[in-house]
Order: structure tokens, then sequence, then C-alpha cells
């Protein structure tokens, strides 16, 4: 579980406040998850600020919003709002 504390918009993708559960693959929860994690600094960017690289945001995903890495293919996460 991950608490988005406030409103806050990644690569044009809106998550309102609440509780996520985050799906990893490839990667290891310990690198998404927590405030030095993968999610918690996509969090932190301002709301016109491209993800770091090799990080992008995969538009058009079906299900919940999907981040991949560009220069690993099978690695990435993504984050489903449980609760808010």
């Amino acid at each position: 579980m991950f608490e988005v504390a406030r409103t806050e918009i990644v690569s044009g993708q809106q998550f309102l406040k609440g509780q996520y559960q985050i799906n990893t693959f490839g990667i290891s929860c310990d690198e998404v998850m927590g405030e030095e994690g993968l999610f918690s600094k996509f969090l932190q960017l301002g709301d016109n600020e491209e993800l770091p690289e090799p990080w992008r945001f995969l538009e058009g995903a079906v299900g919940a919003p999907k981040f991949v890495s560009g220069s690993a293919p099978g690695v990435g996460f993504r984050v489903q709002m449980i609760s808010d």
C-alpha cells in the first residue's frame, strides 16, 4: 500500500489523494515504494516535468496507470487506487 497525501499529476495522469496498490514487474517493490522509491520521486515532480530517463508513462495501457523503463523491457510498475 502507498498513500498519496494530496492530488498530484505525473505525466499528465492525475493521482487523487488516497491509498494505492502498486504492482511491480521486473523491479523490486523496495525500488518503487517508500519515501525514496521511484513512485514517490515521480509524485514530487512538477506537473509538466518529464519523468527521469529511462522512465515513461505507458499511454493507453489497459487498467491501472503503468510506468515502464525504456531501457529495460519488462521492467515497470502499475499504480491502482483502492480507497480515498
